[in-house]
């Protein structure tokens, strides 16, 4: 598996690999496979794995950084949707930011006075979760 750089969106020669054809070619169960392709922080685009250059990452990184602290976001409860959307105008896909949101931080639970609203108003419940940046 290459590393591809921005988005990890090109396609090599061979259009990268399903989890079954990864399986057909190594010797590891499901559970093994998957955990070490967490462990490199693989991503699964259209059904095939991919590597994301950690210099990518990392850019990504610091503009969802910076996004946040424009917003007026905690650090620690970063809406997962907002800042897809506001960092997709730079030319960033939305499965790349949502997996720079899980390699770099933590699923958390919505600010109290958000998760209050959308029970007192159930149009305004969100499918998008938030994300606590790890220091």
């Amino acid at each position: 598996m290459d590393a591809d750089g921005p988005g990890a969106a090109s396609s090599s020669s061979s259009g990268g690999y399903t989890t079954d054809q990864v399986l057909e070619r190594v010797q590891a169960s499901r559970v093994e496979l998957l955990s070490e392709l967490k462990r490199l922080h693989a991503v699964q685009l259209a059904g095939v794995w991919r590597l994301v250059d950690e210099a990518y990452l990392g850019q990504l990184l610091e503009m969802i950084t910076a996004c946040a602290m424009e917003q007026g976001w905690d650090m620690g409860n970063i809406p997962s949707q907002e800042t897809i959307e506001a960092v997709q105008s730079t030319g960033y896909l939305p499965a790349i930011t949502k997996h720079c949101l899980e390699v770099f931080g933590s699923p958390c639970e919505q600010q109290d006075t958000v998760a209050a609203a959308a029970a007192a108003d159930p149009t305004l419940t969100s499918s998008s979760s938030h994300y606590a940046l790890d220091e």
